[in-house]
């Protein structure tokens, strides 16, 4: 089996999922200064019709998600880490890409997990290449919520 091509569809989704999330990981930890242009990629990353479903079934647009992440600069400052596991995806049109990985947050001593779900579409201008249309966030068995 020859090997996968460097744009394949999971390697290509699973650069930006692992991108964004490192930017989370430092934003939270208050490591970049909160400042617009250490904020700056992640609205390019999110398409203006963006919605996100938490595990507790919450929806939350574009705006709400821009505010909530930017509002918690610094918020976790210790031990806080991001692990993203068993990304898989798939063309699903001509620039349509569904997603699936887990994430595993660790922050001090308690572990959760969720599995996502992501719709992107590619787009030459997104900074990755991508754009974030829709996430559904399911809790995983075990981790608190």
């Amino acid at each position: 089996m020859p090997d996968a091509e460097p744009d394949a569809p999971t390697e290509v989704a699973r650069k930006e999922i692992e991108t964004l999330h490192r930017f989370f990981e430092a934003w939270y930890r208050g490591v970049p200064k909160n400042t617009e242009t250490a904020f700056a990629r992640f609205p390019e990353v999110l398409a203006a019709d963006f919605r996100i479903i938490s595990p507790d079934g919450r929806r939350s647009s574009r705006a709400e998600v821009l505010e909530a992440v930017r509002g918690g600069h610094g918020s976790r400052p210790d031990a806080f880490r991001i692990e993203i596991r068993n990304v898989e995806a798939r063309e699903v049109g001509k620039t349509v890409l569904l997603a699936g990985y887990e994430e595993w947050q660790h922050d001090g001593g308690t572990v959760r997990g969720w599995r996502s779900t992501v719709v992107f579409t590619r787009h030459a201008a997104a900074p990755g290449g991508l754009l974030w249309h829709h996430v559904q966030e399911t809790g995983l068995p075990g981790t608190p919520g």
